[in-house]
Protein backbone atom coordinates (compact mmCIF):
# COMPACT_ATOMS: atom_id res chain seq x y z
CA UNK A 1 0.00 0.00 0.00
CA UNK A 2 1.22 3.55 -0.77
CA UNK A 3 1.22 5.47 1.82
CA UNK A 4 -0.41 8.98 1.08
CA UNK A 5 1.79 12.12 1.22
CA UNK A 6 0.98 15.20 3.82
CA UNK A 7 0.12 18.94 2.70
CA UNK A 8 4.67 19.52 2.33
CA UNK A 9 4.94 16.35 0.15
CA UNK A 10 6.21 14.29 2.93
CA UNK A 11 6.06 10.22 3.36
CA UNK A 12 7.27 8.43 6.12
CA UNK A 13 10.01 5.88 5.34
CA UNK A 14 10.62 3.70 8.16
CA UNK A 15 9.12 0.10 8.62
CA UNK A 16 7.76 0.88 11.85
CA UNK A 17 6.30 4.34 10.79
CA UNK A 18 4.98 2.89 7.81
CA UNK A 19 3.26 0.23 10.01
CA UNK A 20 1.61 3.27 12.06
CA UNK A 21 0.71 4.68 9.12
CA UNK A 22 -1.32 2.43 7.88
CA UNK A 23 -2.91 1.82 10.76
CA UNK A 24 -3.50 4.80 12.33
CA UNK A 25 -2.96 4.66 16.29
CA UNK A 26 -5.78 7.47 16.61
CA UNK A 27 -5.72 6.79 20.30
CA UNK A 28 -4.65 9.18 23.22
CA UNK A 29 -2.91 5.96 24.77
CA UNK A 30 0.08 5.01 23.72
CA UNK A 31 1.83 1.64 24.52
CA UNK A 32 5.61 0.90 23.89
CA UNK A 33 5.35 0.24 19.91
CA UNK A 34 2.93 3.74 19.66
CA UNK A 35 5.63 5.49 21.47
CA UNK A 36 8.70 4.09 19.20
CA UNK A 37 6.39 4.43 16.08
CA UNK A 38 5.14 8.48 16.73
CA UNK A 39 9.09 9.04 17.47
CA UNK A 40 10.56 7.44 14.45
CA UNK A 41 7.97 9.35 12.72
CA UNK A 42 9.30 12.89 14.44
CA UNK A 43 12.98 11.67 13.67
CA UNK A 44 12.22 11.63 9.62
CA UNK A 45 10.34 14.52 10.04
CA UNK A 46 13.08 16.73 11.37
CA UNK A 47 15.30 15.11 8.48
CA UNK A 48 12.76 16.52 6.52
CA UNK A 49 11.81 20.01 7.58
CA UNK A 50 14.85 20.73 8.82
CA UNK A 51 17.77 18.76 6.82
CA UNK A 52 20.23 21.78 8.51
CA UNK A 53 19.86 20.11 11.66
CA UNK A 54 22.30 17.49 11.92
CA UNK A 55 22.22 16.24 15.94
CA UNK A 56 19.08 16.78 18.32
CA UNK A 57 19.44 14.86 21.05
CA UNK A 58 16.20 14.45 23.46
CA UNK A 59 15.71 13.16 27.19
CA UNK A 60 12.34 12.01 28.03
CA UNK A 61 11.09 11.19 31.46
CA UNK A 62 7.72 9.34 32.76
CA UNK A 63 5.88 6.46 31.43
CA UNK A 64 7.58 7.15 27.87
CA UNK A 65 10.79 7.13 29.58
CA UNK A 66 10.08 3.47 31.36
CA UNK A 67 8.69 1.76 28.20
CA UNK A 68 11.71 3.13 25.95
CA UNK A 69 14.14 1.61 28.39
CA UNK A 70 11.83 -1.60 29.30
CA UNK A 71 11.61 -0.79 32.79
CA UNK A 72 8.11 -0.84 32.51
CA UNK A 73 5.77 -3.80 30.55
CA UNK A 74 5.62 -2.66 26.47
CA UNK A 75 1.50 -3.47 27.56
CA UNK A 76 1.49 -0.19 29.81
CA UNK A 77 0.41 2.82 28.14
CA UNK A 78 0.85 6.30 28.32
CA UNK A 79 -1.46 9.69 27.15
CA UNK A 80 2.11 11.49 26.37
CA UNK A 81 5.59 11.87 26.40
CA UNK A 82 7.20 14.39 28.58
CA UNK A 83 10.58 16.03 27.63
CA UNK A 84 13.03 16.70 29.97
CA UNK A 85 15.45 18.80 27.42
CA UNK A 86 16.83 19.54 23.92
CA UNK A 87 19.92 19.75 23.00
CA UNK A 88 20.42 21.99 21.06
CA UNK A 89 17.97 24.53 23.32
CA UNK A 90 16.78 26.33 19.88
CA UNK A 91 15.73 23.12 18.24
CA UNK A 92 12.93 22.24 20.91
CA UNK A 93 10.52 24.19 18.96
CA UNK A 94 11.57 22.25 15.80
CA UNK A 95 10.93 19.07 16.99
CA UNK A 96 7.34 20.48 18.48
CA UNK A 97 6.44 21.19 15.63
CA UNK A 98 7.45 18.08 14.16
CA UNK A 99 5.66 16.01 16.59
CA UNK A 100 2.45 18.33 15.64
CA UNK A 101 2.89 17.32 12.28
CA UNK A 102 3.30 13.75 13.29
CA UNK A 103 0.21 13.34 15.33
CA UNK A 104 -2.41 14.96 12.81
CA UNK A 105 -1.11 12.33 10.54
CA UNK A 106 -1.32 9.02 13.21
CA UNK A 107 -4.24 10.60 15.26
CA UNK A 108 -2.67 11.41 18.19
CA UNK A 109 -3.11 14.47 20.78
CA UNK A 110 -1.41 17.54 19.78
CA UNK A 111 0.50 17.77 22.95
CA UNK A 112 1.66 13.76 23.17
CA UNK A 113 5.20 15.21 22.51
CA UNK A 114 5.65 17.91 24.87
CA UNK A 115 7.93 19.74 27.30
CA UNK A 116 6.00 19.75 30.43
CA UNK A 117 8.94 17.39 31.94
CA UNK A 118 11.43 20.47 32.20
CA UNK A 119 10.45 21.13 35.95
CA UNK A 120 10.94 18.45 36.93
CA UNK A 121 14.87 18.27 36.42
CA UNK A 122 15.24 20.07 40.22
CA UNK A 123 13.55 16.48 41.64
CA UNK A 124 16.19 14.09 39.73
CA UNK A 125 18.83 12.22 42.03
CA UNK A 126 22.70 13.62 41.31
CA UNK A 127 24.39 12.09 38.70
CA UNK A 128 20.85 11.17 36.44
CA UNK A 129 22.40 12.22 33.69
CA UNK A 130 24.84 9.43 33.92
CA UNK A 131 22.44 6.89 34.33
CA UNK A 132 20.66 7.99 31.05
CA UNK A 133 20.57 5.84 28.24
CA UNK A 134 20.09 6.09 24.56
CA UNK A 135 16.75 3.93 23.42
CA UNK A 136 16.02 5.09 19.85
CA UNK A 137 17.71 7.01 16.97
CA UNK A 138 15.63 8.43 13.63
CA UNK A 139 17.26 11.37 11.51
CA UNK A 140 19.09 13.61 13.67
CA UNK A 141 16.80 12.48 16.68
CA UNK A 142 18.85 10.60 19.43
CA UNK A 143 16.23 9.80 22.29
CA UNK A 144 17.64 8.99 25.72
CA UNK A 145 15.55 7.96 28.56
CA UNK A 146 16.40 8.65 32.36
CA UNK A 147 17.34 6.17 34.32
CA UNK A 148 15.58 3.50 36.33
CA UNK A 149 16.18 4.93 39.88
CA UNK A 150 15.41 8.30 38.45
CA UNK A 151 12.12 7.64 37.09
CA UNK A 152 11.73 5.69 40.29
CA UNK A 153 12.26 9.26 42.07
CA UNK A 154 9.89 11.46 39.99
CA UNK A 155 7.25 8.60 40.33
CA UNK A 156 7.41 8.77 44.15
CA UNK A 157 7.15 12.85 44.01
CA UNK A 158 4.22 12.78 41.51
CA UNK A 159 2.69 9.71 43.91
CA UNK A 160 -0.34 9.23 41.59
CA UNK A 161 -2.27 6.09 41.24
CA UNK A 162 -0.85 5.27 38.23
CA UNK A 163 2.96 6.32 39.87
CA UNK A 164 2.05 3.87 42.49
CA UNK A 165 1.25 1.12 40.23
CA UNK A 166 3.64 1.34 38.34
CA UNK A 167 6.74 1.56 41.43
CA UNK A 168 4.90 -1.74 42.81
CA UNK A 169 5.87 -3.26 38.96
CA UNK A 170 9.33 -2.19 39.23
CA UNK A 171 10.10 -3.84 42.39
CA UNK A 172 12.55 -1.80 44.01
CA UNK A 173 15.44 -3.49 45.62
CA UNK A 174 16.98 -2.76 49.12
CA UNK A 175 19.48 -0.77 47.45
CA UNK A 176 17.28 1.89 45.28
CA UNK A 177 15.39 2.10 48.52
CA UNK A 178 18.21 3.41 50.47
CA UNK A 179 19.27 5.60 47.61
CA UNK A 180 16.03 7.48 47.01
CA UNK A 181 15.63 7.35 50.95
CA UNK A 182 19.11 9.27 51.03
CA UNK A 183 17.94 11.74 47.99
CA UNK A 184 14.96 12.44 49.86
CA UNK A 185 15.97 12.81 53.06
CA UNK A 186 18.78 15.30 52.22
CA UNK A 187 16.38 17.36 50.13
CA UNK A 188 17.12 21.01 50.54
CA UNK A 189 15.61 22.57 47.99
CA UNK A 190 13.12 24.88 49.15
CA UNK A 191 11.26 26.08 45.81
CA UNK A 192 9.64 22.71 46.60
CA UNK A 193 6.57 21.92 48.59
CA UNK A 194 8.25 20.02 51.87
CA UNK A 195 4.90 18.25 52.03
CA UNK A 196 5.44 16.79 48.80
CA UNK A 197 8.78 15.64 49.71
CA UNK A 198 7.41 14.40 53.21
CA UNK A 199 4.39 11.58 51.72
CA UNK A 200 7.32 10.77 49.13
CA UNK A 201 8.90 9.21 51.66
CA UNK A 202 5.89 7.95 53.34
CA UNK A 203 5.43 6.18 50.17
CA UNK A 204 9.01 4.78 49.80
CA UNK A 205 8.58 3.49 53.10
CA UNK A 206 5.69 1.47 52.37
CA UNK A 207 6.61 0.32 49.16
CA UNK A 208 9.75 -1.13 51.09
CA UNK A 209 7.49 -2.52 53.70
CA UNK A 210 5.72 -4.55 50.31
CA UNK A 211 2.33 -3.24 50.44
CA UNK A 212 -0.06 -4.51 47.27
CA UNK A 213 -0.25 -1.53 45.13
CA UNK A 214 -4.30 -1.18 45.80
CA UNK A 215 -3.22 -1.24 49.37
CA UNK A 216 -0.96 1.52 48.64
CA UNK A 217 -3.57 3.84 46.74
CA UNK A 218 -5.97 3.61 49.41
CA UNK A 219 -3.48 4.71 51.78
CA UNK A 220 -2.27 7.52 49.82
CA UNK A 221 -4.80 10.88 49.07
CA UNK A 222 -4.04 11.61 45.51
CA UNK A 223 -2.28 14.91 45.61
CA UNK A 224 -3.15 17.32 42.76
CA UNK A 225 -0.73 18.41 40.32
CA UNK A 226 1.64 20.86 41.98
CA UNK A 227 1.08 23.60 39.70
CA UNK A 228 -2.74 23.91 41.12
CA UNK A 229 -1.39 23.85 44.65
CA UNK A 230 -1.17 27.45 46.99
CA UNK A 231 0.73 30.16 45.64
CA UNK A 232 3.33 29.66 48.41
CA UNK A 233 4.17 25.82 46.87
CA UNK A 234 6.91 26.17 43.63
CA UNK A 235 5.06 24.99 40.43
CA UNK A 236 6.11 21.59 39.02
CA UNK A 237 4.74 19.44 36.07
CA UNK A 238 3.59 16.32 35.69
CA UNK A 239 5.90 13.21 35.78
Amino acid sequence: MRLPTDKKGWRPSSWAVQEAFVEPIRSLSMNQSSVVAALHAVGERLAYDAPELERVEMVVIGGAAGLLSGSLSPDRTTTDCDVLSVDPSDAKPVVLAAAQAVAEQIGLGETWLNDGGAPWADGLPRGWRDRCREVLRSGPLIVHAIGRVDLMALKLLAGRAQDIEDLVALQLSPAEVTFLGEHLGAWSDDSWPRGMIDEALVLLEALASGKHAQALADSMVEAPSPVHRSDEEAAHGSA
